[in-house]
């Protein structure tokens, strides 16, 4: 049996999710946590985790912790998928509170009518992305996807 599995590391523990099936027929299988501390190394939490799960894998999502990660939703004077992303990027220049070079930002449009889009803005620092990938990567794991602990569900049902 094939399957996804999710994973979130914070400061406090280490959390997976494995499931399996498509876009609206998704079955969680298992949900595990292990704690990590100053003493107690993410890597070997997500290793001792790891050796539970009895699936093939064939997705691993990254979960990044929504209290690292900044989000904004704005609306734009326009509908045009080029000027949107220029106009989220000057917007993310402007109110960051580090140098944009210094960021992973995305967005996803939530709506667009009469001339105006909202957008669901996400900005991180991209230290906190390789941090995570950093950990996933040294237990072994190959990584399709990075998202926020907020969106994490939802992406499960939108891909």
């Amino acid at each position: 049996m094939s399957a996804r599995l999710v994973i979130e590391w914070t400061r406090t523990a280490v959390r997976i999710a494995v499931a399996k099936g498509g876009r609206w027929r998704l079955q969680l299988l298992d949900v595990r946590s292990e704690p990590v501390s100053a003493t107690v190394d993410a890597v070997a939490a997500l290793r001792t985790l790891l050796k539970t799960v009895n699936v093939t894998v064939n997705q691993v999502i990254g979960v990044v912790p929504r209290e690292q990660v900044i989000t904004r939703v704005v609306q734009f004077p326009t509908i045009q998928a080029a000027e949107l992303t220029q106009m989220i990027e000057l917007y993310a220049k402007a109110q960051l509170p580090y140098p944009r070079e210094q960021t992973v930002v995305d967005f996803h449009l939530v709506r667009s009518q009469e001339g105006f889009s909202t957008v669901a803005i996400v900005a991180c620092q991209r230290e906190v992305v390789d941090r995570h990938l950093a950990v996933l990567r040294e237990a072994g794991l190959h990584v399709g996807l990075v998202t926020v602990s907020s969106w994490g569900v939802l992406r499960w049902y939108t891909q």
